[in-house]
Order: C-alpha cells, then structure tokens, then sequence
C-alpha cells in the first residue's frame, strides 16, 4: 500500500495539503470541469480547497465521478452544461468560482491518487526539503514528465539527477561506476543494493549530461521506478540521519536534566 504520507487524497474527507504542507487536512471540492481531451475521451478538472490554508490545488483526473446532490448548483443559465460548486471553507473563493459539469454520468466514487493524471502543484511537496533543492527540483520534473508521457524528458531529468547527487556528494574516481563506487564508503548507511542499480543505468557521463545522448530512453514503469529509487536513496542519504541526531539529541537532554 503507498504510504499516505505520499498521496494527496487520503480517503473522502482528509488530505495531505501541498501549499500549507499539513497532513491528513479536512478538503473540500470547490468544482469539477469536465473537458474533451480527444473525440471520444473525456477528463475532469478537479478544484480542491484546503480547509487550513484555503489555498486551491488543480487535479486533472481520468474516471472520476462525484454525487451532484452534495453540489450547489451556482448558475444554471451561462451554457448548456450546470455550474456546481460544493460549500467552501473561503466564501471569497465560492463568489469567484465557474465550473461546468454535465451530470449525466455522475456516479458515487471519491478523489483517489490512481485517478490523477496531473497536479497542480505536482508532488514536490511530498520530497522533504531537507534533500537539496536542485534534486528536489530535478525529482518533480521527472515526475512531471512521466504524468505527461515525455519520457524524454524523464530519462533526461533522472540522469542529470544522478549527475548532481554525485557532484553534491564529491563522489571520486575516473569513471561514472567508480564514482558510484565511492558513494558507497561515503554514504554507508545506504543500502549497497541501490548504489548498484545506479551503477547499471547507461547514458549517465562523469563530466555533463548529455540529453541528445544515443542511450535509449527509459520505459514508463522503469522512469517511476528510478524516481522512487532516487527518493529513497535520498531520504536515506539526507533525512533519516538528521532525525536520527534529532532523536539523539532529545534523549541526551532528557539524560541531562536528569543529572541535574
């Protein structure tokens, strides 16, 4: 199961909010958009408020359908389609708001992340900020382009990902695998095995990364698997340390004020 703390949609009441950063945050739809990607395919345009903040992320979603009897209906006049709105936690945002929806194939489901096609904002907020924000930065736009199938794009990002991380870390040696080498004596609490993935991945220089490269782009699945990967990776490299000495830290204060 994917860990909730990664997902936007939680169950049908509380999410994990990507402005404000707070978790398992009640949300409200504000309105649905429906749009016609192609002639015989149809999308919806997800507008969420956070009940916190009130800030409004965009979720662009394949199959989801929401019950129109928890909208109200704003404007029945301006098309042929109905303008709904759900009940805002900001009634600046409830006056601002044009949405249109064709009830027709309204059934019972929820938001759901396995729905999502494209956020705004994307799932940066779910890459803790204490990894550099050039990797983050890199991260969220490999994601983008894999939500968007540019897998050119993807691949690219990746490896000028991997090609920062060895820069930030200094990794040493001569070659692309020797550098990856070297991660493994710098950052030894990282599981050796995910280094030697790292190692296997062609296309990667010691010197640039080289986006007209002859390698051959990563297929979709293998693109989100080296993104979890390097997330991972980084969370071991960046985070789990600086809660460990956090945690350190506590109990050592707490040992303290016991001497005194």
């Amino acid at each position: 199961m994917q860990n909730i703390e990664n997902k936007y949609f939680i169950d049908e009441e509380k999410f994990n909010c990507p402005f404000c950063q707070n978790k398992g945050l009640k949300y409200v739809v504000l309105g649905i958009a429906q749009f016609d990607e192609k002639n015989d395919k149809k999308l919806h345009a997800v507008f969420v408020e956070c009940s916190h903040c009130h800030k409004v992320s965009m979720h662009l979603m394949k199959n989801i359908n929401l019950p129109m009897n928890n909208f109200e209906i704003l404007n029945d006049n301006c098309c042929e389609h109905k303008t709904y709105c759900k009940q805002t936690y900001n009634s600046y945002i409830k006056n601002k708001l044009s949405f249109y929806y064709d009830n027709e194939d309204v059934k019972n489901t929820t938001c759901v992340d396995e729905n999502i096609i494209l956020s705004i904002p994307t799932s940066f907020f779910t890459i803790d900020d204490r990894i550099p924000k050039k990797l983050r930065e890199l991260i969220n736009e490999a994601e983008k382009c894999v939500q968007n199938n540019c897998i050119t794009g993807a691949s690219a990002c990746i490896r000028k990902t991997i090609y920062e991380f060895l820069l930030i870390a200094n990794a040493q040696g001569n070659s692309y695998e020797e550098k990856i080498k070297s991660l493994k004596n710098i950052y030894k609490t990282v599981e050796n095995e995910y280094m030697d993935i790292l190692s296997k991945i062609q296309g990667i220089m010691c010197d640039q990364v080289h986006e007209n490269t002859i390698y051959n782009n990563f297929k979709t699945n293998e693109a989100k698997a080296y993104i979890e990967l390097l997330k991972e990776i980084f969370n071991q490299v960046y985070v789990i340390p600086d809660e460990l000495k956090k945690k350190k830290s506590k109990i050592d204060e707490l040992f303290g004020s016991l001497k005194r």
